[in-house]
């Protein structure tokens, strides 16, 4: 719109100027003291335009010339910002090529650039120095990234995850609780802690933050299947006595206690501190919410002392579960055991001669033949127990090969 008035007060002097320019011809008089100066009329607006034009052209080179510093001095920041941006582009690619001598030389350039930049050139430059073992220019880098305004979250995460990297737990625990104390809690924040727990050892913690990850849908069910598995293994592993196992059982919620790894880690824990009958209890109720032939194994360590209502109890649930269950080698193996643990010689054989026939592992077919010789030697049959030894042997160099 500014443009168009312009065009339409220059449109309108044009139109002034041929209107008058084109009346009868008349001269100006100008008087300077006692002379007196005619000049015509057409010619007085020529020059008066020419003057103008020539005033005009003054002005605007005096504003050229009184411009020009500001002019150079933003081209300077403009040229500045270009290299700036295509330092820290350099310094991205290269990082993440894994060339971090050029991704920190790249960084180091970025700073004598635009200030808006620095701040992410200095989390490259630290990340490229760790990557290089650089620990003095790496504490370098985040001394510069404190200087900047904005990155305090940035620099607690980084230092944390550096941290985790060389294994200095402490340092890493300590970023993550500065970061909490800030008010905002970071799902990456959460595996960093985990991480640098699991370093530590602190096996409660990684079990809370397993469970809250979680929650955020962080994890994958495998991986926190395995994490859990790990932390319960080790506070199972540590336990010294019956109460220690059972704080550690009761702190677990009902879904931890039918995952058939951490049920048998407790239950070996259990065996481990003369708990046989924990370890039984918390086995067959693992074993009758969902099925795990892995969990037979500790089951038939558990088993009761021989003659006792207990084993008699335990061979006739594995009798129920084998009638559901038919084709099962491990449970007609742990069947087999409790029944030659019991004397019932007859019964031990059919089921131990059964399992061989479902036992498709050469492991569990050894560990078939090694319970057949046992019985036969308890049966006084040497041959037939040398026969099961000899087996049992070559199935154990096949799986040692």
């Amino acid at each position: 719109m500014r443009y168009l008035f312009r065009l339409i007060i220059i449109s309108a002097l044009a139109i002034g100027l041929a209107l008058l320019a084109g009346q009868d011809a008349n001269t100006w008089s100008f008087r300077f003291g006692s002379q007196i100066i005619e000049i015509n009329r057409n010619l007085a607006l020529l020059l008066a335009a020419v003057l103008f034009g020539l005033l005009y052209f003054i002005l605007w080179v005096f504003g050229s010339i009184r411009a020009l510093p500001g002019r150079v001095s933003r081209y300077r920041r403009e040229r500045a910002r270009m290299l700036s941006d295509e330092s820290l582009r350099d310094a991205v690619k290269f990082y993440f090529e894994g060339r971090y001598v050029q991704a920190e030389k790249a960084a180091r350039n970025c700073l004598r650039g635009t200030p808006d930049n620095r701040g992410v050139a200095c989390l490259i430059g630290a990340r490229a120095a760790q990557a290089l073992s650089q620990a003095a220019r790496r504490d370098e880098w985040l001394g510069n990234l404190a200087r900047e305004a904005g990155y305090e979250q940035a620099l607690m995460l980084t230092s944390a995850d550096l941290a985790v990297e060389r294994h200095d737990f402490d340092e890493a625990l300590d970023a993550i609780g500065r970061l909490n104390a800030s008010g905002r809690r970071h799902v990456h924040a959460m595996r960093l802690a985990l991480k640098a727990n699991q370093q530590a050892r602190r096996w409660s913690e990684v079990l809370r933050l397993v469970r809250q990850l979680e929650k955020h849908n962080a994890l994958e069910l495998v991986v926190a299947s395995r994490m859990r598995a790990a932390a319960y293994a080790a506070l199972f592993e540590r336990a010294p006595d019956v109460q220690s196992v059972q704080q550690i059982w009761k702190m677990m919620n009902a879904d931890e206690r039918r995952e058939p790894l951490i049920v048998s880690h407790a239950a070996r824990a259990c065996i481990a501190v003369e708990a046989a009958d924990m370890a039984r209890t918390i086995l067959e109720q693992a074993l009758s919410h969902t099925w795990d032939s892995q969990l037979l194994f500790p089951y038939r360590r558990a088993a009761a002392d021989a003659g006792s209502a207990a084993l008699v109890a335990q061979i006739e649930r594995c009798e129920r579960w084998l009638a559901s269950i038919s084709d099962d080698g491990e449970l007609c193996l742990t069947l087999g055991y409790l029944c030659q643990k019991q004397r019932l010689w007859g019964k031990a054989q059919r089921y131990l001669e059964r399992a061989l026939s479902h036992a498709p592992r050469p492991q569990l077919r050894r560990q078939v033949h090694l319970a057949l010789a046992q019985l036969h030697t308890s049966l006084e049959q040497p041959q037939q127990a040398a026969e099961h030894y000899r087996l049992s042997a070559e199935l154990g160099l096949v799986d040692a090969g």
